[in-house]
């Protein structure tokens, strides 16, 4: 009869082959806290119908002030580093450039982040020869980079979906960019085939679970006794995916109860012994699994997190920061924020006008009209100018000095019938081709009205965030023909 896992875990330890991860008791300055974290949010991102919740302040995640907002209030809670959904360098995507940013604030910070090679989207990391182009970039540059998470002094590299590809394809991967073992590569779920062509296991969603102790010290035992010494034990403060319509084999939503399932998950975690957790997650707000402070639950998740780890640490927990000041508007007001750390503001549209101050990022501002791409605002008592360029608005429709409405500088074109859902986070551009500028990032799976195309069908033009522009074909799904669209590039 096979051994359960507890008397695995039980043989392990007394073997004396006890985890690099596991510290002494008396060894607590080695304790180390990561959350998850998510780099594709833009803008428009929070008008999305399905989130019951949204930041405190909205943000975009290629602004390095909200990122820096984000960092302060995590190591408030005693979180040392982020491990961050990254889809590779691959045409610069939204989620490479706030990784890069993220990096860049977290050493300013002594902060750490690592990725999370991400390999659900169809565009991104769809072929073994891409995963390698984008772990042989990751190691030889970003993982040099002195804000990144590294363990025992190897850089740390987590993995989401890698049953994208066998066990045989991970171990040429392996073996092509890292044969002799100088990162720790950590996959996620609860098959133990990948061990030891990785290193360890985590396991994203534990929400489905009544015994978050059992949970933990069950995989723990089953990542070694597949030949693994790494795993993380997850904390989550809850689960909701119910609003994301069609995902197979969904968890059934788990009430946060306050902050009660995030202790008894927390207390589950730390009972297997381990010197990491993990945290799922910082900002995941389709899935209600943020600790980030929200509009919602305000900063009940973090406060409760300081304690917990401030005493699993065996240190003071620091003061909480000052609470982010929230501004109400009458609904149906259109409101810009910054998507800048400093937006300056100008008399009238255009920088020939003169300067009469500026607004930091978080601050919100009621708009009043648009004109060329620049937002009027109410500023101080006085009429304001901003560019468009460099802000987000949400809520209401904005009236262009002109009357009617608008939402940006270019005319809408007439829908043809024929939708495009994104399958990735897309560049939207002026005009088709790699070359053209991006007007900004459209969220994964939105749909979009067609309302052309390019002579060769490589570029569909459509309507978004009150404009039209383009994208790639390849990284979207059609309904409808595409061919019924008027070429217009």
């Amino acid at each position: 009869m096979k051994k359960s896992l507890r008397a695995l875990l039980l043989s392990v330890l007394l073997l004396g082959v006890l985890p690099l991860w596991s510290q002494p008791a008396q060894a607590q300055s080695g304790r180390q806290v990561y959350a998850f974290y998510f780099g594709w949010w833009t803008g428009d991102s929070w008008n999305d119908g399905r989130l019951s919740d949204r930041p405190q302040v909205p943000y975009s995640s290629w602004d390095g002030a909200a990122i820096a907002r984000q960092i302060d209030q995590a190591r408030s809670a005693g979180i040392d580093a982020f491990i961050m959904s990254w889809f590779g360098p691959k045409n610069n995507n939204l989620t490479h450039q706030s990784f890069n940013i993220l990096l860049d604030q977290a050493s300013a910070r002594g902060f750490k982040a690592g990725a999370a090679l991400d390999m659900q989207e169809g565009g991104y990391n769809a072929s073994t020869g891409e995963v390698i182009e984008s772990l042989t970039y990751l190691i030889s540059d970003r993982a040099q980079h002195p804000a990144y998470l590294r363990f025992n002094g190897k850089p740390v590299i987590y993995f989401w979906n890698q049953k994208r590809f066998s066990v045989g394809d991970w171990q040429y991967i392996r073996n092509q960019v890292d044969p002799n073992r100088d990162t720790i590569w950590v996959a996620e779920g609860t098959d133990t085939s990948f061990i030891p062509t990785f290193d360890g296991l985590y396991l994203f969603n534990t929400a489905w679970s009544s015994n978050p102790a059992a949970t933990a010290q069950q995989y723990l035992a089953a990542t070694q006794a597949a030949g693994g010494w790494w795993y993380t034990p997850t904390v989550l403060p809850g689960w909701d995916e119910s609003a994301l319509a069609g995902r197979t084999n969904p968890t059934d939503p788990q009430d946060r109860g306050g902050a009660q399932f995030l202790v008894n998950s927390w207390n589950g975690a730390i009972s297997s012994g381990a010197g990491v957790i993990l945290i799922v997650s910082w900002n995941e707000y389709f899935e209600n699994s943020h600790i980030e402070p929200s509009q919602v639950h305000g900063t009940l998740a973090l406060d409760t997190l300081r304690s917990l780890i401030a005493a699993w640490k065996g240190t003071t927990p620091p003061p909480a920061p000052a609470a982010q000041p929230v501004q109400s508007f009458p609904e149906g007001t259109p409101v810009l924020t910054p998507s800048v750390s400093l937006l300056n503001v100008r008399s009238g549209p255009g920088t020939e006008n003169a300067l009469i101050g500026s607004m930091e990022s978080g601050q919100q501002f009621a708009v009043t009209g648009e004109q060329g791409g620049w937002y009027s605002v109410d500023y101080n008592g006085q009429t304001g100018w901003v560019s468009g360029e460099y802000a987000i608005v949400t809520g209401g429709a904005v009236a262009s000095s002109g009357g009617g409405t608008s939402s940006g500088s270019n005319a809408l074109g007439t829908p043809t019938g024929v939708q495009a859902t994104t399958r990735n986070i897309l560049n939207f551009r002026s005009a088709p081709g790699q070359s053209s500028t991006i007007y900004e990032f459209i969220p994964f799976q939105t749909a979009l009205d067609v309302v052309g195309r390019s002579a060769d069908s490589q570029w569909i033009k459509v309507n978004f965030n009150g404009r039209s522009g383009w994208i790639a074909a390849e990284y979207a799904n059609l309904s409808g023909d595409l061919n019924s669209a008027p070429v217009t590039d």
